[in-house]
């Protein structure tokens, strides 16, 4: 017993002193970041993610918020373009839910994947939504990715012209994205 003592007081004096601070330099300009990147009091980095893209000419990352992952300002429009991952990602739930944050009804399963444009990210197929409502003038675009088990949504909210004038830079955004 006194030995099982001995080592556990040996143990916990030099175990105290042997704490190591790890430092990391990150390029700034890479749009790149994983959750590997963790500061020595394990406290994440603002802007993490674990995949890289291509961002269109006028495209700022900014600090995300809440559930979101990352989100992203764009030159010259109002849009509010945002990631967030969940462990869900029920196709009809989301899609329903986006058009009744516009004030439209909500549509089967069927009418939904029937309006579906298929995209890839990588090799990873991807369901790309333009949700519009012209009678107030907002709209949603809105990527789904499944990772199996893991689901990414990118939505951007605006009015329609905004969205449309924007539509196929998010459309390139969502094709250059590299799930690391």
């Amino acid at each position: 017993m006194k030995q099982i003592l001995f080592a556990i007081i040996l143990l916990a004096l030099y175990g105290c002193d042997n704490e190591k601070i790890k430092t990391y330099e990150v390029d700034k300009n890479l749009n790149t970041f994983s959750t590997d990147n963790i500061f020595a009091t394990k406290k994440a980095p603002s802007l993490v993610r674990e995949f890289s893209s291509i961002l269109p000419e006028g495209w700022k990352e900014i600090a995300p918020s809440g559930m979101r992952k990352i989100s992203y300002t764009i030159a010259n429009s109002s849009i509010d373009f945002y990631a967030i991952s969940l462990g869900m990602g029920d196709v009809t739930s989301n899609v329903n839910r986006w058009r009744k944050q516009i004030n439209l009804p909500e549509q089967s399963r069927e009418e939904i994947l029937s309006c579906a444009k298929e995209l890839n990210a990588s090799g990873v197929p991807v369901k790309y939504f333009e949700i519009m409502n012209k009678d107030i003038n907002k709209g949603i675009l809105a990527a789904i990715i499944d990772l199996n088990s893991i689901y990414w949504f990118f939505t951007a909210k605006g009015n329609v012209e905004e969205l449309n004038t924007h539509s196929a830079d998010i459309q390139r955004f969502i094709n250059s994205i590299y799930f690391n």
